[in-house]
């Protein structure tokens, strides 16, 4: 199967959708008809329709044959759907109620193959008939295969949805004529045969039919093209049978019309049964009735001497019966009823007939058109009026198609020999409505004719000559061009204008300006392609445009009015609907320019007023505001007051008059400039919370805050800030300051913003930390060896202050605690403690307290006592070591024996001498310096001196006290060289003067200078006799 493309014409396309009006003089009657459109499909060749189909939607199908290459099914501007003929191939096309190209296939192969009939079921799914001959693929979708193969020539009948796919199709064996659909889309098929034929398409099956000459046969099957029954008409001569036409109505009975010659046809197929009739002459016409079994119900024949046939059958909704087609004789009565008599005779060569009769095949009228030369009907359809459209051809001139009495309604062709189209209407009862004439020049003729789902006629064929104008009615032009021999044509034309408009429903009749979806409908109205609606202006169709149901908005300018509606069509307008009478409140005027107090304000700023003019027919007013922006005063009417809040932003501020249709054209926005208030503070990081009076340095920071230019802290009292004032980090001293609260918000010219959530500080009064140290040694003194214990009493210390304890400053592994305890001590060692506070709010950490410590030992021995004696008394002096570790002496005297000493008298520690008064003389007297300290005591050795009462010259030194220089005198006792030595008080050597001669001693002058101010003992000695004498150095 080739698909062919599809290409436009090189010229302006066929279809012209012109209103026409024209009315021919004498054939115009009161119902109007106008020209919808026409299409012209074709090549150089010949290309020509045979018949015309369409569906519940409008949408047109057609069949035929074309010769031509690259012919454009698709008529609109720009667009090509070219097919090519191998030699005769058959087309099949659809195209939309309004000639819109929806889809063209061809089918052939290289022989010659004609598409004959076309029908249409519910469901859009085309059936066509016709002939082919050698290979045809059935199947024009790319790739698809569907071949029927007959070498001679043979009929076939196939089907196809409604988008053109393949679905199926078969071969008859003989040519096949005419095709129809019942209500179950079971398909019926007319035509001849001669000779035994299976009409049984399926495989295996056979349903064979004999003619012995060219019979007629009728066949049903179903919708799957499935075999139901097949019968055949025919007698016993050789002679001509034909079928033509055939249609079912809706009980499935199946009319059929053609011709026949001969004598004793049988119209009834069914065994034994005979139904003969008999032709007058050349061919007759007949027509039969069947049931939906094919079974025979009646048949009648129509004919004179010469040729007549039937060729379109169709009923009406009574199921009466019309039949259209051609005859030639003369006398021809159309009743064939016994003893009825209609005769009608041709005018010519060839009259057009058309004849109605009832359901029971019993005639009700006839009626014949033509002139001198050949007309001939070549399509009929009858509408729900009963009302007859039929199509075809004429030759000549003033050709009458008024077949009554009297009446008149000529056409003529341009030449004898052309032959035109025709198009005419008869009512019910046959009577003369309209009749048209296409082209004229040429050979043109109406091959089939239909009425779409509103009664448009739509009708369909061939033309020859060049700008035939397929609009007859007006004096326009709807010209179509051909291209080559024969051209395709499609034409619709509307009958009437449409109805009278019902009442219009709404939605609402009191509207606003600017009101939207606002609903009119009006109950459909018969015979309306179109709804041409009026509305107030300012009103505007949304939505439904050109339908019965329509959505409108009015607009802001929108006025009172009336809203109408009137059904359109190609005929014309029909009666405007009573008008809906539409009150239309207007919106209030547009705002004038506001009028502020301030165009820059802060955050938190108050009382800032707008104000507008009066608006017209506003009874309130619609203020917009920056967000946060909040009318305190004056809301919805002209002139407000305006708090800022906290949050408010920079942004517009507007107004528009208000009332109840809504808003008016706002005002020119005030730009409105707020100056943010600082952000909310976020949380106080602080290096302490626990502070001490005079603590320093401590920081106190917040996040940066949004807005802010500066910083406000509140402190505990007593505390100051000494860096980073005004910034979100500050350095805090606290001097004598007290516990508070730390805060913080950021500052900038509009205010201040909040507060962060408060820190509070403890602040701890300071404190200084004290430690005292005890001995449980009597005055510190202790016997070497013996066991001391030094206890620390600290205060302003905290709960867990730490201790080290030291020896002459140097640290005691491990005397951490709060007392000490040692056995080891030595003289003159300082025993210490330092106390580290746990007070965290102190002057200074630490505290520290010292003891110094004698460690006694038992004394040492005195020695080198001496005595001197004056009258009657006696000087002793002693020596002990450098130690001094006494503490005191003991003066022990014995007087006459050694052995019974009495302390005469205790000394302090450091006194060397000791004077024995009031002796007597010639007595000898014993001493012991017993030095004695807490340890113990210790005597000297014995000293005895024998009081002899003469006096001793005295030692003397001067001056004394001194300053830096004395001199010495010395006794009598002094011989040879005496030893001048200068002693601290514990008999530590300070200065050794040397050895001088006891006869000059007197003139020499001791220097000090070197030496510090304090008391000395000056020991004067002899290898015999020591003197001791306390010096005071000022």
């Amino acid at each position: 199967m080739k698909i062919q493309s599809l290409r436009p014409h090189k010229f302006p396309k066929q279809i012209q959708k012109t209103l026409l009006l024209l009315c021919w003089v004498g054939i115009c009657s009161v119902q109007a008809q106008n020209y919808e459109w026409a299409l012209g499909m074709g090549g150089t060749d010949f290309d020509a329709a045979n018949d015309i189909a369409v569906d519940a939607s409008g949408n047109v199908y057609v069949v035929g044959n074309f010769r031509s290459t690259n012919v454009d099914f698709d008529p609109s501007t720009g667009n090509t759907a070219n097919l090519t003929a191998d030699v005769i191939d058959i087309f099949i096309a659809k195209y939309t109620k309004n000639g819109d190209y929806l889809w063209a296939h061809t089918i052939g192969g290289t022989n010659i193959d004609d598409g004959l009939n076309i029908a249409v079921d519910a469901n859009g799914n085309v059936y066509i008939t016709g002939i082919f001959s050698g290979t045809v693929d059935f199947d024009p979708s790319a790739g698809g295969i569907a071949n029927l193969n007959d070498s001679d020539g043979t009929g076939f009948f196939a089907k196809y949805d409604t988008n053109g796919n393949y679905v199926w199709a078969h071969n008859i064996g003989t040519r096949s004529n005419g095709i129809a659909v019942d209500a179950s889309n079971n398909v019926y098929v007319i035509g001849n045969f001669f000779g035994t034929l299976d009409f049984d398409p399926s495989a295996g099956n056979t349903a064979n039919l004999t003619a012995s000459s060219i019979d007629i046969f009728f066949a049903k099957y179903d919708t799957d093209g499935n075999y139901v029954w097949a019968h055949k008409i025919g007698g016993a001569g050789f002679d001509f049978k034909n079928g033509y036409g055939i249609v079912v109505d809706g009980s499935g009975n199946v009319y059929i019309t053609g011709d026949f010659g001969g004598s004793d046809v049988d119209f009834d197929p069914s065994v034994g049964g005979t139904a003969n009739l008999s032709s007058n002459g050349g061919t007759d016409i007949f027509f039969a009735k069947y049931d939906s079994n094919g079974n025979y119900l009646w048949a009648h024949s129509i004919g004179g001497t010469a040729s007549d046939g039937g060729v379109v059958i169709t009923l009406d909704g009574s199921s009466n019966v019309y039949i259209t087609g051609s005859f030639s004789s003369s006398n021809v009565d159309f009743d064939p009823s016994a003893g009825g008599t209609t005769n009608l005779s041709s005018n010519g060569s060839l009259d057009i007939f058309f004849a109605k009769y009832d359901s029971n095949g019993n005639y009700v009228w006839a009626r014949s058109i033509g002139g001198t030369n050949k007309d001939a009907d070549r399509g009929m359809t009858v509408d729900g009026s009963g009302n007859v459209y039929i199509t075809g051809y004429f030759q000549g001139f003033n050709v009458d198609f008024d077949p009554s009495a009297g009446g008149t309604a000529l056409l003529s062709a341009n030449r004898s020999t052309s032959s035109s189209i025709y198009v005419a209407k008869y009512n019910s009862n046959g009577e003369y409505i309209w009749a048209y004439e296409i082209g004229g020049d040429d050979s043109n003729n109406g091959a089939g004719i239909v009425l779409d789902e509103q009664e448009n006629v739509v009708f369909t064929g061939h033309f020859s000559e060049d700008n035939a104008d397929f609009d007859p009615i007006t004096g326009g032009t709807a010209p179509l061009k051909n291209l080559g021999q024969y051209d395709i044509f499609i034409a619709k034309y509307c009958q009437s204008a449409p109805s009278g408009a019902g009442s219009i429903a709404s939605s609402a009749t009191t509207v606003c300006q600017n009101q939207t979806g606002v609903t009119y409908t009006v109950p459909t109205i018969a015979n309306a392609t179109g709804y041409t609606w009026t509305l107030p202006a300012g009103a505007n169709i949304v939505a439904g445009a050109n339908t019965n149901s329509i959505i409108v908005d009015f607009s802001s300018t929108a006025v009172s009015g009336n809203v109408t509606v009137s059904g359109t069509n190609a005929c014309g307008n029909g009666a405007v609907s009573a008008a809906v009478v539409m009150t239309v409140n207007p919106l209030p005027a547009s705002a004038g320019s506001v009028i502020s107090s301030a165009t820059t304000v802060c955050q938190n700023q108050t009382g800032v007023t707008y104000t507008v003019p009066a608006i017209a027919n506003a009874t309130g007013y619609s203020w917009t505001l920056p967000a946060g922006a909040n009318i305190v005063a004056g809301a919805n009417t002209n002139s407000i007051t305006v708090d800022f809040g906290a949050t408010a932003v920079s942004g517009n501020v507007t107004v528009s008059g208000t009332n109840a249709c809504g808003n008016g054209v706002a005002s020119t926005a005030v730009v409105m400039t707020v100056n943010p208030l600082p952000a909310s503070a976020g949380s106080v990081i602080s290096s302490a919370t626990t502070v001490c009076q005079n603590q320093t340095g401590v920081t106190y920071t917040v996040p940066a805050i949004a807005n802010a230019t500066g910083y406000s802290w509140t402190l505990p009292a007593g505390a100051n800030i000494v860096a980073g004032a005004n910034t979100n980090s500050i350095t805090v001293d606290f001097n004598t300051a007290s516990s508070g609260n730390v805060t913080v918000k950021g500052t900038n010219a509009c205010g201040d913003g909040v507060v962060s959530a408060t820190l509070a500080v403890a602040v701890s009064a300071s404190i200084t930390p004290a430690v005292s140290l005890t001995s449980d040694a009597n005055n510190n003194e202790v016997v070497q060896g013996t066991q001391v214990t030094f206890t620390a009493t600290p205060s302003n210390i905290g709960t867990a202050p730490t201790y080290q304890w030291q020896i002459d400053g140097a640290n005691i592994a491990g005397a951490t605690n709060d007392t000490y305890v040692t056995s080891t001590l030595k003289n003159g060692e300082t025993v210490s403690v330092i106390m580290t506070a746990s007070e965290p709010c102190v002057t200074t950490p630490t505290a520290s307290a010292s003891l110094s410590m004698k460690v006694v030992s038992p004394p040492d021995q005195p020695f080198n006592i001496t005595g001197v004696s004056t009258s009657n008394d006696v000087v002793l002096s002693w020596e002990t070591t450098g130690t001094g570790n006494e503490s005191g002496f003991h003066i022990l005297r014995s007087i006459n024996d050694s052995s019974n000493f009495v302390n005469i008298k205790t000394l302090d520690a450091g006194i060397r001498t000791y004077t024995d008064i009031g002796q007597s003389p010639n007595t000898r007297l014993y001493y012991k310096v017993v030095a004695f300290n807490i340890a113990g005591e210790t005597a000297s050795a014995i000293f005895s001196l024998l009081l002899t009462g003469t006096d001793e010259e005295m030692t003397n030194v001067y001056p004394n006290p001194f300053s830096n220089t004395f001199r010495i005198t010395l006794g009598t006792l002094y011989q040879g060289k005496v030893s001048v030595r200068l002693l601290n008080l514990q008999g530590q050597l300070i200065k050794d003067f040397g050895l001088f001669d006891a006869d000059t001693l007197s003139q020499q002058v001791f220097n000090t200078s070197t030496i510090s101010s304090i008391i000395y003992i000056l020991e004067l000695a002899t290898d015999k006799h020591r003197t001791t004498i306390r010096l005071f150095k000022k």
